[in-house]
């Protein structure tokens, strides 16, 4: 049976307990602050109902605002005099902290509805947290938006099948991040993660960076090195800024999906690599390949499966959660 806390600044006429009792609510009242502590103690409610039969003077009634304040997940409902909802004070809680108000005197119908809309989205809010507490145990990742709802489910999905991912979004919004979460709980996690940025690397050396080079392959290459790919065999390569490589290196890279193998610079011998590339971005791949810098092929190739990662400001929802961590 649902359970409701009833605080009140006065005794609650019978009536107005039984009505509510009726509707399959299981009724604990308290006058007082201690009353109330120990029925906070005692018991776990989801949704309170405040009952302020007077503000004047406000300290009179200061212990049901503290209470309230100090149980902010639960759902409250007031109901108080028309007069004291233009208080400031009052309008503010019940603007902020409230899941809905009624003027006095009660309409008990209606407000053993609002009762029951209050219980849905304490249970709606509690699934949500639930949810979000599983996402940061199993992902790492804090948020419980809708936009990173959809990239939880993007990346449960990524983890189960092993083909190409295409990470977009804004600088800052935690690409390579999601890469490593991707890779943390797929069948590779046990094999190594290796970032490579793109953008960070001149045509020259992007090649090596990737694929490695055969001793004397150029001046300087004094002994064999092998690259990012061979490296990550048997797990991941994340590619971040891909849209930086040179055509070279674009041709070099869609041989290797192809093919999953590599040759060296300066070396004949196709070397196996079995490797899953996950390739980001912040820029538009599809203007780059209208302008001719990115081959469309490359890009069917990597984005098989494609990820979003949401800015902040599609995560409003999130900004207390992530404040919270913080700050903690």
């Amino acid at each position: 049976m649902r359970k409701l806390l009833v605080l009140s600044s006065a005794a609650v006429e019978d009536e107005v307990i039984q009505k509510i009792s009726a509707a399959d609510w299981e009724v604990y009242s308290a006058q007082d602050p201690s009353q109330a502590r120990v029925l906070l103690t005692e018991q776990s409610f989801r949704v309170g109902l405040a009952l302020l039969f007077s503000c004047e003077p406000e300290r009179s009634i200061q212990w049901v605002i503290d209470l309230m304040l100090s149980r902010r997940k639960m759902q409250w409902v007031i109901a108080l005099p028309r007069p004291c909802v233009e208080r400031k004070s009052l309008s503010n809680l019940i603007a902020e902290w409230c899941y809905d108000y009624h003027t006095l005197p009660i309409d008990t119908q209606r407000l053993v509805v609002t009762l029951g809309h209050a219980y849905g989205m304490a249970e709606l809010t509690e699934t949500h947290l639930r949810q979000q507490r599983e996402a940061e145990a199993q992902y790492g990742l804090i948020g419980n938006s809708p936009a990173m709802q959809t990239l939880f489910r993007g990346i449960q999905k990524a983890a189960e099948v092993d083909v190409p991912v295409l990470i977009t979004g804004e600088i800052g919004t935690g690409k390579e991040l999601v890469a490593r979460v991707i890779h943390e709980n797929s069948s590779r996690a046990a094999a190594p993660f290796m970032a490579v940025n793109c953008e960070a690397l001149t045509t020259d050396l992007i090649q090596s960076e990737l694929f490695g080079h055969e001793k004397g392959a150029f001046a300087g290459a004094s002994e064999r090195r092998i690259g990012q790919v061979e490296a990550a065999t048997g797990g991941t390569l994340f590619l971040d800024e891909v849209v930086s490589l040179g055509l070279e290196a674009q041709a070099n890279l869609l041989r290797f999906l192809e093919e999953k193998k590599i040759r060296r610079l300066g070396g004949s011998k196709p070397i196996p690599a079995n490797v899953r590339v996950i390739a980001a971005t912040h820029t538009s791949i599809e203007q780059a390949i209208r302008e001719g810098r990115f081959r469309e092929d490359l890009f069917y190739r990597l984005n098989v499966l494609h990820l979003r990662a949401p800015t902040l400001r599609e995560r409003r929802g999130d900004v207390e959660l992530l404040a919270r961590y913080f700050f903690n």
